[in-house]
């Protein structure tokens, strides 16, 4: 049977935003919420204001926020649904939207799960109005579309979307936990990057490495399918985003010298811009690099995932940041990263280190997938 839409007006008894004025606010007294106090399937009760209980009553004789409702963000952070699910009583602000369901129409977590979905959150970001901060009218939530299963439908398909997310929130808690995980390891091993507290022997970065370059300096003819040119853009996540990267020939990638064609095993490095942020090499996928990103090859008794997680360190970010020069477009001279200091423990504890690292990312890949 085919499931019949609706309008979002026609399946709520009410759909209205909160109140635009701001009123007088108190040390103590009934909360206040606002957009920033609703996230997806979530409301956070902190960072708000207090307002009398005489204003809240009055601000709330025709449209009460209930147990049951949805609070939907139509200002700023716009798109974000979340269901009351508690008795306390509260205020809301203009930039958030009451929606109060038919009960015996739609069950409130389906109908913020569809809030929430990709599909509305695309329809909300393109229905936005305002040249600085964009707001989600109510008139146009009130003619969003949704599709109505029967009942017993709408519960099986909330209870598995929330499992799925509790389950997606848990995976992302270990995967943070596994970084932070990496991160002491590190510390544990080879101690404080900035004042080498273990004595390690201390050479400049430069006399470790085989290579030091940067790529392409002008841009060549994007194509659709092609070699991906990685730029500073690119490495931001600490992981290369072959995917979302521009693409130039194969003719073109063949014109480049060996230097611009980085290798498995390298370290690419932003020198330009938003800078510091490095990323491994580690498959064999061809790739060119712009101007923006430097390659470093490092010398056989250094271990890349040790200089990795090395270069990472808060402290060699900043220092990059600090040296770096220029005033529009800040950029790190490869001269002066060459000078950075580099402290060398033994190659078999490097390898032990990324021996940890493999096996923890792997696990990461798991929880990741």
């Amino acid at each position: 049977m085919a499931v019949k839409e609706f309008r979002l007006v026609d399946i709520c008894d009410l759909i209205t935003c909160g109140v635009a004025k701001r009123p007088d606010y108190f040390e103590t007294g009934i909360p206040f919420l606002s957009s920033k106090n609703v996230k997806k399937n979530t409301i956070i009760f902190n960072d708000f204001k207090f307002i009398s209980e005489e204003m809240h009553h009055e601000l709330t004789k025709k449209n009460k926020p209930e147990r049951g409702d949805i609070l939907y963000t139509r200002v700023g952070s716009f798109g974000e649904a979340a269901v009351i699910d508690f008795d306390d009583e509260f205020s809301i602000f203009v930039s958030l939207t009451l929606i109060k369901p038919k009960k015996d129409i739609v069950y409130n977590y389906y109908l913020m799960q569809f809030l929430n979905s990709e599909l509305t959150r695309n329809l909300a970001k393109n229905s936005t109005t305002g040249s600085g901060v964009q707001n989600l009218n109510v008139n146009v939530v009130r003619e969003f579309k949704i599709p109505i299963p029967s009942y017993q439908s709408q519960i099986h398909i909330a209870n598995i979307l929330t499992k799925a997310e509790n389950l997606i929130a848990q995976r992302k808690e270990s995967i943070r936990l596994l970084d932070e995980y990496l991160k002491s390891t590190f510390l544990e091993m080879f101690g404080d990057v900035r004042t080498n507290s273990k004595q390690f022997p201390l050479v400049q970065i430069g006399e470790k490495l085989d290579l030091i370059t940067y790529g392409l300096t002008v841009r060549p003819e994007y194509v659709d399918e092609g070699i991906p040119l990685i730029s500073a853009r690119e490495i931001r996540s600490g992981k290369l985003n072959y995917n979302g990267a521009p693409k130039i020939s194969f003719s073109d990638f063949e014109k480049l010298t060996e230097k611009g064609k980085p290798r498995k095993g390298d370290i690419l490095f932003s020198k330009t811009g938003s800078i510091g942020h490095c990323a491994l090499i580690e498959t064999d996928q061809v790739i060119a690099i712009t101007q923006n990103a430097a390659r470093l090859t490092f010398k056989s008794d250094i271990n890349p995932i040790f200089a990795l997680y090395y270069l990472r360190d808060t402290y060699i970010q900043k220092l990059a940041n600090n040296t770096a020069k220029g005033n529009a477009v800040r950029d790190l001279q490869l001269g002066d990263f060459k000078k950075f200091k580099l402290f060398l423990p033994p190659i078999s504890v490097q390898t032990q280190f990324a021996q940890i690292v493999e096996k923890t990312e792997a696990l990461k890949a798991q929880y990741q997938q």
